[in-house]
């Protein structure tokens, strides 16, 4: 069963599909997050709308004191360097 496609988006649908077709479906499907991210970039680029990059690291918003905390408290618990599964922390 093929999932429906919303287009009830912030982003004109036929924008983002033009720029997901001009890099080809095939692209899209076998991709990781550096082909997503050019997808992204060409949006951008057509739309006019800069997006926060969140896929790759800190995307230039203040961080609250809660998660300073958190940081600190992993540097010093020795976790820091460890990353959890790719598919999330098992519920």
């Amino acid at each position: 069963m093929q999932k429906e496609i919303r287009k009830d988006s912030l982003i004109d649908f036929e924008l983002v599909k033009n720029s997901i077709d001009f890099f080809g479906q095939d692209f899209i499907r076998t991709g990781n997050i550096r082909i997503i991210r050019k997808i992204v970039d060409h949006v951008e680029m057509d739309s006019g709308i800069k997006f926060i990059p969140m896929e790759m690291g800190v995307p230039g918003i203040k961080p609250s004191q809660i998660g300073i905390e958190a940081e600190i408290q992993a540097l010093r618990s020795d976790v820091a360097g460890i990353y959890p599964p790719i598919d999330g922390l098992p519920l």
